[in-house]
């Protein structure tokens, strides 16, 4: 809490709540409590947290030369700042003392008033904000952060490439984990996009996106060991973002929204939260496919579920593969999730533009699956709805044909046994109601 009271009386004062791990007070409009007065001094005052209720205040942006009549330092909760014109208090306020995610109010008020009467702030474990600007902020083991650009984040970042809830990172049995949010650019733990909760060591970077670092530490040692300039930036992820082929799907149950394909290297997709792209939707097996990318860096897509895959190809089922070299690909996953296979950046504009729909490179793809002829292909059918009309069949089946007995016998290729017996039934139940009902007029007749 930054509170500015103004010399003379002459104005009134202002209280600013930032929840930020790093705040800068200054003139210009670049700032996060922008305070004209200031202009005179010459500099501006960056405020960044530290270990426990901690926090640094230094001058930045100088502009007069030296002679500054405020040289920064190190506080402990609060500080007090005397500029001449003003007079800038920062208090420190806990992060646990906050009302957690989805916490009803009133359960709230009683655990923070608990907490703050028992309980003494802990200095660990901590996450350390390495880049873009330095700040540590604490957090008790029994509640997790998150971080982001959303004012509910409790590591807050004002960078374009971190997504409003970006991860979340929290501290189980002497570990830290992290959990990507659905962020846009991702998030990266020793140059591996993570999608699913993950362990993560202590002393470990943890990137989210190209241009913010977080690190996950546990004591003052293991701080001053990652702080150290040798340490610092080690093992930064390439340009996510400029890596092909790779995986871009624009549905909100898919996360991470794109993975970058490494040569050599396999990804999983499916509903088990340990698959690489998880697709959080029922009807999609745990893990659903496969993608591998081979050192010359071709991609091969391989089924794996129980319905099958269905591809711009067509559909693939029980470990067919598809391969594609170069030519971009949508994997159909139905209720609108799909994951496109770009490999130029051309290719992912184009899936964007077209708003993931499966159709958005069907020129461009060979009519069958590799091994698989394209009249085999078609007559494939995947139970999709019910365990009488195959819908997929039916219609791929109902469109080669011509004629209205063709239509008819296409639907009745289309139908499963169990459909076909029910259609005869049905046939013979109408024939039997049309005779008693014609008997039964014919004796009326009579009578």
């Amino acid at each position: 809490m930054v509170d500015i009271t103004f010399a003379g009386g002459n104005s009134g004062g202002e209280t600013v709540f930032a929840r930020r791990p790093c705040v800068v007070v200054g003139p210009h409009a670049s700032a996060h409590v922008t305070v004209a007065e200031m202009i005179d001094l010459g500099f501006s005052l960056s405020i960044s947290r530290d270990v426990g209720r901690r926090f640094s205040i230094k001058p930045i942006e100088v502009t007069v030369g030296d002679n500054l009549i405020f040289k920064g330092g190190l506080y402990e909760g609060t500080a007090t700042v005397d500029l001449g014109a003003m007079r800038i208090s920062v208090v420190a306020l806990d992060l646990d003392l906050v009302v957690r995610e989805n916490e009803a109010i009133d359960r709230a008020g009683v655990r923070i008033l608990r907490r703050a009467c028992s309980d003494t702030v802990a200095d660990f474990p901590a996450v350390l904000v390495t880049a873009p600007s330095r700040a540590i902020v604490s957090f008790p083991p029994d509640q997790a952060v998150v971080i982001g650009r959303s004012r509910q984040s409790g590591v807050r970042f004002d960078i374009a490439t971190v997504s409003l809830q970006h991860a979340r990172i929290g501290f189980e049995s002497g570990q830290f984990w992290v959990e990507d949010l659905g962020s846009t650019n991702g998030t990266f733990v020793q140059g591996k996009q993570v999608s699913s909760r993950v362990s993560v060591a202590a002393g470990v970077p943890i990137h989210l996106g190209r241009n913010a670092t977080v690190v996950g530490v546990t004591s003052r040692e293991q701080l001053a060991q990652v702080e150290n300039p040798d340490g610092v930036g080690a093992g930064l992820p390439i340009d996510a973002d400029k890596i092909f082929p790779s995986l871009v799907s624009l549905s909100e149950v898919v996360r991470p929204s794109r993975i970058a394909l490494r040569r050599g290297g396999t990804v999983g997709l499916g509903r088990d939260p340990g698959c690489d792209l998880w697709l959080g939707a029922p009807h999609v097996s745990r893990r659903h496919c496969e993608v591998h990318v081979s050192v010359s860096g071709d991609v091969r897509v391989t089924d794996t579920s129980t319905n099958g895959t269905v591809c711009s190809a067509g559909l693939l089922r029980s470990h067919e593969s598809y391969e594609t070299s170069g030519e971009p690909l949508v994997l159909d996953f139905g209720a609108g999730i799909t994951v496109a296979i770009c490999f130029t950046p051309e290719d992912e504009e184009k899936f964007k533009l077209a708003h993931g729909s499966p159709q958005a490179f069907a020129s461009n793809v060979s009519p069958a699956p590799h091994g698989a002829p394209a009249d085999a292909l078609r007559k494939r059918r995947e139970r999709r709805t019910t365990t009488w009309f195959n819908v997929q069949a039916l219609g791929l089946d109902g469109a080669q044909a011509h004629g209205p007995i063709n239509k008819f016998l296409a639907m009745m290729s289309g139908l499963t046994p169990i459909g076909r017996v029910a259609i005869v039934l049905v046939v013979v139940g109408l024939v039997g109601v049309v005779g008693i009902l014609g008997s039964m007029l014919v004796s009326g007749l009579r009578w």
